[in-house]
């Protein structure tokens, strides 16, 4: 059984992670890109709660180390009995890739013909816990966005709870916040900083 009702368990929502490879390598430069996926990476498989992954369109340039993360963050979230899920949803009508695999939440669906419809889903099963959204592509001023479109689909289903855009997600109109990234030391590729700030919006 998830643990669903516990209102100090979040959820983590990674939307469109193949967004963060060639399409972010093209519109911010190849080490922004590589900051962000080490970013949101560390993230995916540090959290605490639950993890949904919602992939979609260019999720078959997700790297090998990348998938890695995604794989170890669903684990820990199904070992620690909470809702652990990966589906597709595109809404340019994409279908998975070959080889793409799934993972349903109590035999739910793993495929949808939006994010709109399976980001509500979602809101289904997280109940009352709250959930940070994450991922590409995110906006600042509620402009457009797959990241904005998942919070405002979970803000209408979510039960006394809410969902924030985090900061590690990827906004078209500028880089990530160097306030809120440290400076990756010397001798190591890891990321050491947290917890990012969210935006919060109430649709």
């Amino acid at each position: 059984m998830t643990k669903l009702h516990n209102d100090r368990v979040s959820a983590l929502v990674l939307v469109s992670p193949g967004s963060l490879f060639g399409s972010a390598e093209f519109s911010l430069g190849r080490g922004a890109a590589r900051d962000s996926q080490a970013l949101i990476g560390y993230e995916v498989e540090s959290h605490e709660g639950h993890l949904i992954v919602i992939d979609g369109f260019l999720s078959d340039e997700i790297s090998d180390d990348f998938e890695e993360k995604i794989e170890r963050g669903l684990v820990q979230a199904q070992r620690a009995g909470l809702v652990a899920s990966r589906i597709w949803a595109c809404d340019s009508g994409a279908e998975p890739f070959d080889g793409w695999k799934g993972l349903s939440h109590g035999g739910a669906p793993v495929e949808f013909p939006d994010q709109m419809i399976a980001a509500q889903c979602v809101g289904s099963w997280l109940g009352s816990s709250g959930a940070r959204v994450t991922g590409a592509w995110a906006t600042h001023d509620d402009t457009g966005g797959c990241v904005n479109l998942v919070r405002d689909a979970l803000n209408r289903t979510l039960l006394r709870s809410h969902a924030t855009i985090c900061w590690s997600a990827l906004f078209s109109e500028e880089n990530l916040p160097e306030d809120n990234i440290e400076e990756l030391s010397e001798d190591s590729d890891q990321l050491s900083f947290w917890k990012p700030p969210c935006v919060s919006s109430r649709r």
